[in-house]
């Protein structure tokens, strides 16, 4: 997968480390239906935000602002805001088929 370091896949492969090994996903099952699941992604920076010239704060709103933009429109799929420093958020996607495609618009998403 695009963006993932194998070597960092935990042995239960609910969580994941992006390739730059500075941002934590976290996988959580909310719910299974009959061919569909309610799946949660739980974002979060490990490391400080390095934007110079915007303390934590701000930076926070600008990420914040541009992921809503960037899943704006996207059926099914909601942001919710985090509270860890320096940053983190939460990504649902609900009612993903069980197939391919439904784990190939997660990690596009993602």
């Amino acid at each position: 997968m695009i963006g993932l370091s194998n070597r960092n896949i935990t042995a239960k492969a609910r969580e994941f480390y992006t390739s730059s090994g500075r941002t934590k996903v976290e996988l959580v099952l909310l719910k299974q239906h009959a061919s569909t699941i309610d799946l949660e992604a739980h974002i979060l920076l490990t490391d400080q935000m390095t934007c110079s010239g915007l303390d934590n704060d701000r930076g926070r709103k600008i990420l914040s602002s541009r992921i809503d933009v960037a899943l704006s429109g996207i059926a099914s799929v909601k942001r919710k805001a985090g509270t860890s420093l320096p940053f983190d958020t939460y990504i649902e996607f609900m009612n993903i088929p069980l197939t391919l495609d439904g784990a190939s618009k997660c990690r596009d998403i993602l």
